[in-house]
């Protein structure tokens, strides 16, 4: 219910929320199941849409110094996972 309200929020600002996964597509049905996303939702297995969008995939594309010096400045402001 919360992925409804946060999706109908979205809308309202004007904006439509969507998925590109860079999966084939017959894992778009797994997804929708998973997450109870019922929104738009696209398949890039080429990682061209990832690529325009400057993102990486893998460890590389979440691990770094700057991500790891914010993680212990937070940890150190008191905030927990």
């Amino acid at each position: 219910m919360q992925l409804h309200r946060e999706r109908a929020r979205i809308r309202a600002a004007g904006v439509e929320l969507v998925v590109i996964g860079s999966g084939a597509p017959h894992f778009v049905a797994g997804f929708r199941e998973a997450t109870g996303f019922d929104g738009p939702t696209y398949c890039d297995p080429t990682l061209a849409a990832y690529r325009a969008a400057g993102l990486r995939r893998g460890l590389a594309g979440v691990l770094s110094w700057r991500v790891a010096r914010d993680g212990v400045a937070s940890f150190l402001r008191g905030f927990r996972q």
